[in-house]
């Protein structure tokens, strides 16, 4: 009989596996360190070791990655052959004891066995599928057994082949990933439109791989390496990397094959020292047995190979005291917990604050003032505490959410399926209306000057402004006189900067309205939709149905981001704020698209005589749109030279139900000169 209380740990680790899965492998927002997370794991394999009867089909222990999100836009695909996790370690001894394990199951041959040593890519698995030579369909990782089809998305990565050296039929599996100087060139990016950075270079991979815009997916960077193919009709892992890059496959680099633990180590050491010299955000690496048929042999488990481990790199951390933990009101209203520290040196910059997370991951720390946390850069940017110090001593009281908002007072809410905690009172509280002015009159929205996040502040404090659009009847004597430091010049300043925003284009006014989901792409395409302010207005009176349907039939609108862009139409301040900007005669027009393609959507398939960027480029500075694949809202398919079957037949399916027209690349040179095509 089952021990209660050896249950009772079982289901507790059990259900906290499952929510840190999801976290991790769906929501691309890890909510523990790998080192925490394994421990879990290992703890969770002793209990089912002594009590056998406690493992079930969906234990932790028996699955790879997490469901599948329900009402996910993409289909699911069964894969031909289970995508397994590795194992982890960090300890050199326990290297060691798998060599030793490997050794016992092969026996006689246990001597000659090679271990090809690769860089382990921190990046999302991902499975393609080739035909005669051509990429028929890529999915991810899923659930293991359950993959999303993303095919369109990874035809968009540059470092993926379309089509092959060969006429090559089968599956290879490898990694998506953003190399450092892309993940720093998105995030620079980001933070100037005023979006929240990515946290880390696999945190962005995977937000871009499910992004329902092949555009967007190319725009952000992402790489591709490969290291294995299914039913590989050749003898080792090196040989399988040699296949792969013959090929046309990108493979992982500096793979190296060593027989004895000592040599072994050296890489490690090797690897340690230099990896970062490497653009590639690698997390550590992976020993596999390098020979394919003494794989077979040693076989795998429900959720791992037994002929491959992962030797994990410890992350960059330094230890230092938690004076308290502040509770931030962001301009959505969600309210997450931010850790004031003793300032600590950290990769050559001094760190005073750091990401919790959110508000569970402090319950499940069991964080107190006084404590003395790990602090790790994520991504070389974004400091986050990592970990208790359990040997040091304890603060006294365990740190507890906030019940209420700390800018307004008003109790939190917690929506069903999110973890994060959320101020309801969008419309009066000071923190949301700051943060919605900030973001308002930022570079990349409004671009009005002189309106920092202090003068906001101001500006709020003083009942001055409550929405943005009450900038646009400042009293600038009553602000020189109510908000201090403010003198002649720089009411004058900023009034000539506000008057000048009105002439703002259209897209730029809708990117600043900060609508959830809605950034500047998205924004601009609205716009291009629109046309005209009196157009965006008729829009937000229609009906929720009205919005829904008109939003699908833009490119990128995915049937989530419909129903949230549509419901923050319901909102009565916000509709409120839209009628004080008729009010106020602004006319914002989409100047940007205006010219003789704006409204055509476009696709290209093929090599053109130049290159695809200049072709988008030239489409795009004449008002045109181009997209990735081809679908019901297209106007024209550019066909180039050795264009992509799936495109032509897809476009062939569509006849008599659209009219989407073919332009070789000379009809296509008529049409951006002017001239019929």
């Amino acid at each position: 009989m089952t021990d209660p209380e050896l249950a009772s740990r079982h289901a507790a680790l059990c259900e906290r596996i499952r929510k840190l899965d999801h976290a991790y492998y769906i929501l691309h927002r890890p909510e523990a360190s790998d080192a925490e997370y394994d421990a879990l794991m290992r703890e969770l394999r002793d209990i089912e070791a002594r009590a056998p009867e406690l493992v079930t089909p969906d234990s932790p222990t028996q699955r790879v990655g997490a469901p599948l999100p329900e009402g996910s836009d993409f289909e699911k695909v069964l894969h031909p052959q289970p995508m397994l996790s590795l194992d982890n370690t960090y300890e050199r001894g326990q290297l060691a004891e798998f060599l030793k394990r490997v050794g016992r199951r092969l026996g006689e041959v246990a001597s000659a066995v090679g271990y090809a040593v690769e860089p382990k890519i921190d990046g999302i698995s991902i499975e393609c599928f080739y035909e005669d030579g051509q990429l028929r369909r890529a999915l991810t990782r899923g659930d293991g057994k359950v993959g999303e089809d993303v095919t369109n998305n990874v035809r968009a990565i540059g470092s993926v082949p379309l089509r092959l050296a060969e006429d090559f039929t089968g599956v290879v599996r490898g990694e998506v990933f953003m190399a450092w100087k892309d993940f720093h060139i998105v995030n620079r990016e980001r933070i100037a439109a005023g979006e929240e950075p990515f946290a880390n270079p696999r945190n962005a991979a995977g937000g871009t791989l499910h992004l329902l815009d092949p555009a967007l997916v190319r725009s952000r960077r992402l790489s591709a390496l490969f290291y294995e193919i299914l039913d590989a009709r050749v003898e080792t892992q090196v040989e399988v990397l040699e296949t792969l890059s013959r090929l046309g496959f990108p493979v992982v680099p500096d793979v190296r094959v060593a027989f004895e633990l000592e040599e072994i180590l050296e890489i490690i050491d090797s690897w340690q020292e230099r990896r970062g010299e490497l653009d590639i955000p690698m997390d550590g690496l992976v020993l596999k047995v390098d020979c394919l048929a003494w794989r077979s042999l040693l076989g795998s488990t429900a959720k791992e190979p037994r002929w491959a481990v992962a030797f994990k790199f410890p992350a960059e951390g330094a230890s230092t005291r938690l004076l308290r933990v502040d509770a931030q009101v962001g301009r959505t209203g969600q309210v997450t917990p931010v850790a004031i520290l003793e300032p600590v040196q950290l990769s050559g910059t001094t760190v005073a604050r750091a990401s919790l997370h959110n508000w569970d991951f402090v319950k499940a720390m069991e964080l107190r003032a006084g404590d003395v946390v790990v602090v790790a850069k994520a991504g070389e940017i974004i400091p986050q505490v990592l970990g208790v110090d359990f040997s040091a001593p304890r603060g006294e009281e365990p740190i507890a959410a906030p019940e209420a908002c700390p800018s307004c007072h008003t109790p939190l809410v917690r929506k069903d399926g999110e973890v994060a905690l959320r101020c309801p009172a969008e419309e009066t509280c000071p923190a949301q209306v700051v943060g919605r002015i900030v973001h308002f009159v930022s570079r990349n929205a409004m671009n009005i000057d002189s309106l920092g996040e202090k003068v906001v502040e101001r500006l709020v404090q003083a009942r001055l402004v409550r929405t943005p659009a009450d900038l646009y009847r400042l009293n600038y004597a009553m602000l020189m006189m109510m908000v201090e430091g403010f003198r002649e010049k720089n009411a004058r300043r900023l009034r000539d900067a506000v008057e000048a925003s009105r002439r703002a284009s259209l897209a730029r006014f809708i990117h600043a309205l900060g609508i959830p989901g809605v950034g500047q792409v998205m924004a601009r395409r609205l716009a291009e939709h629109f046309r005209t302010f009196e157009a965006f207005l008729a829009f937000s009176a229609s009906s929720p149905e009205e919005r829904r349907e008109f939003l699908a039939k833009i490119p990128g609108f995915a049937s989530v981001l419909q129903q949230d862009v549509s419901g923050y139409f319901e909102r009565p301040w916000f509709r409120r704020m839209l009628e004080d900007f008729r009010e106020l005669g602004f006319s914002p027009m989409q100047a940007e698209s205006i010219g003789p393609l704006a409204g055509k959507v476009f696709c290209i398939t093929g090599t053109l005589s130049i290159p695809r960027a200049e072709a988008v480029r030239r489409i795009e500075s004449l008002g045109g749109m181009v997209v990735g694949s081809v679908t019901s809202k297209c106007h024209y398919l550019v066909i180039g030279e050795d264009p992509g079957a799936d495109k032509l037949r897809d476009a062939e399916k569509l006849a008599g139900k659209s009219d989407i027209k073919k332009l070789d690349e000379a009809a296509l040179m008529r049409l951006l000169q002017g001239e019929a095509p």
